[in-house]
């Protein structure tokens, strides 16, 4: 026996098809709905149930006989607008798969490709800003129902649900990233906050932010705490020095401890650390000695090579030791690294302090005890950029994961600076997806293995950490760099 099939045509509006022939909706009634075949010269008819998934009476007789190829049509249109409407495949490839097994005997019957390929692209149109600038109501939740719009402003822009700020909530280590990529026009960078949940890194907040200042971390900061009572282990970033003046003021009991150094007083039991991630801090390195003019030297110069990857390997020296490693350090690189080993000096380790007049002397002791082997403080103090005590507790040392993750969902987006609603839409995509990774991580189910490349460089750089003695500080520097990449 035949069965109701029920597809929609390019207008929303319903399309039966049953026993091979095309039915359009006539008219409804209260009792029930009634479709009238396709073809204008034939008086079939059906009508159904108002749910459209039970004949009521008919079909009637038809004037002519089922278009088989109509039908190969119809059932190909659906399939691209599913494909269309749930996957991130780019459009030509949608409807090339879709053409590998359409019949060859129906090919005459296909519209243009240009036409499949219009249908392709306005269902994956997304409903445009309403006319007081807000998303529509079918973005501000998620695919399964729950609330997904936490502030809507032209400053700020904030997409988590409760259960994503219960799950943030229960992770001891954040690592917080932006990217300008995918960001709208209107606005400056997406700025994710992700967590560590059962050894799996997932994007729990997303914001929109309009600018990069201190006031715009803030606000993003403040309108997440004021949701729960958030105590995380450590917090890792990059060097932007608002991003970073913001989590110090936002999270008082952050502490930096060093060799007689307190840069923060602690005003809770639970110890925050903020960490700085490796590969900025490398980027910065990098970045640097290009400025200088260092490229080519350390393309062809074997020894500086190596130097400078010492440099990125003082973070895996225990924050105590890390002036008496850069001190054997500065002296195996020659004048020509002047300037690079002056701003490191500066920027990372804290410059030597000059004995002068007696009032200096007086503010040198003073200062005592709170700087670092008679060092200034620097730009970025030691514990914000040290990963030793990351690699101990086995903990990531680098946003290399959310990087990933902007990265991959750039190439979902496909378009550089889409609308919002266009952006709100993949977020969404987005949340769906992790939905489920979070449920599966909950279930026990392994997370994403490491490729064994990165695998085994994590475990070579454990081994070095686990056997660090700071009596050989110039072989331990040399091991290190030989697992450091910039």
């Amino acid at each position: 026996m035949a069965k109701i099939e029920i597809f929609s045509t390019e207008k929303g509006k319903p399309l039966l098809v049953y026993d091979s022939y095309v039915y359009n909706l006539e008219r409804k009634t209260k009792l029930k709905s009634i479709f009238r075949c396709q073809n204008r010269d034939c008086k079939g008819r059906i009508h159904t149930n108002l749910s459209m998934d039970s004949i009521s009476s008919g079909p009637t007789a038809h004037s002519h006989s089922a278009n088989l190829d109509k039908m190969s049509v119809i059932k190909l249109q659906k399939d691209i607008k599913s494909r269309a409407a749930i996957s991130e495949e780019p459009t030509s490839n949608i409807l090339h798969s879709a053409l590998r097994t359409f019949p060859l005997h129906s090919a005459g019957s296909l519209p243009k490709n240009d036409s499949l390929i219009r249908s392709i692209r306005r269902q994956r149109q997304v409903e445009p800003l309403d006319k007081d600038g807000r998303l529509p109501s079918n973005l501000r939740k998620t695919d399964r129902g729950e609330d997904f719009v936490s502030n809507e402003n032209k400053q700020l822009i904030v997409f988590t649900t409760k259960s994503n700020l219960l799950v943030l909530k229960n992770c001891k280590h954040w690592f917080a990233d932006g990217t300008l990529k995918v960001c709208s026009d209107d606005f400056y960078q997406l700025f994710t906050l992700h967590g560590l949940f059962m050894s799996s890194v997932i994007p729990l907040v997303y914001g929109v932010l309009i600018g990069k200042s201190f006031n715009d971390y803030n606000e993003f900061f403040e309108l997440i705490l004021k949701q729960n009572n958030y105590a995380p282990e450590s917090i890792l970033t990059d060097f932007e020095a608002a991003k970073i003046k913001s989590v110090h003021k936002l999270f008082p009991n952050i502490l930096h401890k060093g060799d007689n150094m307190i840069l923060f007083e602690c005003k809770s039991s639970m110890l925050i650390l903020l960490s700085g991630c490796l590969f900025h801090f490398g980027q910065c390195v990098w970045r640097k000695f290009q400025s200088c003019g260092l490229t080519k030297k350390y393309h062809d110069d074997q020894h500086f090579h190596i130097n400078v990857k010492k440099l990125i390997a003082l973070a895996f020296v225990p924050v105590v030791d890390v002036v008496k490693a850069f001190e054997l350090l500065e002296s195996e690189f020659d004048d020509n690294a002047d300037e690079l080993i002056s701003y490191f000096e500066k920027t990372w380790i804290g410059e030597r302090k000059r004995r002068g007049n007696i009032i200096n002397q007086m503010l040198l002791l003073i200062a005592k005890f709170f700087s670092v082997n008679g060092r200034k403080i620097p730009q970025f103090t030691h514990e914000l950029w040290n990963v030793y005590d990351r690699v101990v507790a086995d903990l990531p040392r680098s946003n290399n994961a959310i990087e990933g993750w902007h990265n991959a969902f750039a190439n979902r987006v496909l378009t550089a600076h889409p609308t919002i609603p266009k952006l709100t839409d993949k977020i969404r995509r987005e949340q769906s997806k992790f939905e489920i990774d979070i449920e599966q991580s909950r279930q026990g189910h392994e997370p994403k293995p490491k490729k064994a490349s990165y695998r085994k460089l994590d475990e070579r750089i454990k081994r070095l950490v686990q056997a660090y003695n700071n009596n050989d500080l110039v072989q331990y520097l040399s091991s290190v760099a030989a697992n450091v990449n910039l």
